[in-house]
């Protein structure tokens, strides 16, 4: 017996756009299985509904940044958290991120060391040079 999308859906009638999306994303699903999925349950998404649910779903690193700073989280174990979150961001963007979430430069430096603990101080430097200009 195979389910349609709807028939998934009908035990949980509060479930939304936003929320299946977050909810896909903490599964593991990569955006565009979410986009699927999403478009499968409701078909009528229009293209700017869907954008948001992922954006909300899946955020930037930079928005990640920020979420970790108003978390209170050091910037120490802010570089790790995004480098797991991002295992592709490099160090130029990380300390952009950081810098963009507020984290002080000292505190970015502290980040990218944890994160990259080969970073030498000359790329450390580039790094928070390109962050804080």
């Amino acid at each position: 017996m195979t389910l349609s999308a709807q028939q998934l859906l009908q035990p949980f009638p509060g479930l939304d756009l936003n929320l299946m999306a977050t909810a896909m994303a903490q599964a593991g699903y990569v955006p565009a299985d979410t986009a699927k999925g999403l478009l499968a349950a409701w078909p009528q998404t229009s293209p700017a509904a869907m954008s948001a649910a992922l954006v909300q779903a899946y955020p930037s690193p930079d928005q990640t940044a920020l979420n970790l700073f108003h978390q209170g989280v050091t910037g120490a174990a802010c570089g790790p958290l995004l480098l797991t979150a991002f295992p592709s961001l490099g160090a130029n963007s990380m300390a952009i991120a950081m810098a963009q979430a507020g984290y002080a430069a000292t505190d970015t430096a502290s980040g990218l060391k944890a994160a990259f603990p080969s970073l030498d101080s000359l790329q450390l430097s580039i790094a928070l040079k390109g962050a804080y200009p």
